[in-house]
């Protein structure tokens, strides 16, 4: 999940994901996810650029974990498409 625990477990049940490809388009924005991380059979590509809203309804267990060096690069790449 992209967003904050205090937003994820707040009263509108939802949360901000991050979709992934298996595929390198050469996006700038996509952070390379390597295996073996929560079970990914093949490296990955978070697609910074395409954050979703989705109920927590929908999340039935955790699919992956990523190192906090991938999350900060996550981070600073929304910082950038966000002008935060």
């Amino acid at each position: 999940m992209a967003s904050v625990d205090s937003f994820n477990h707040g009263p509108a049940k939802l949360v901000v994901v991050l979709p992934v490809t298996s595929t390198d388009t050469g996006i700038p924005f996509h952070v390379r996810i390597d295996t073996p991380v929560g079970g990914a059979k093949n490296t990955t590509f978070t697609k910074t650029e395409q954050p979703r809203c989705i109920t927590t309804e929908r999340l039935d267990k955790m699919w992956r974990r990523v190192s906090a060096r991938t999350m900060d690069e996550v981070s600073h790449r929304l910082r950038i498409l966000l002008d935060l």
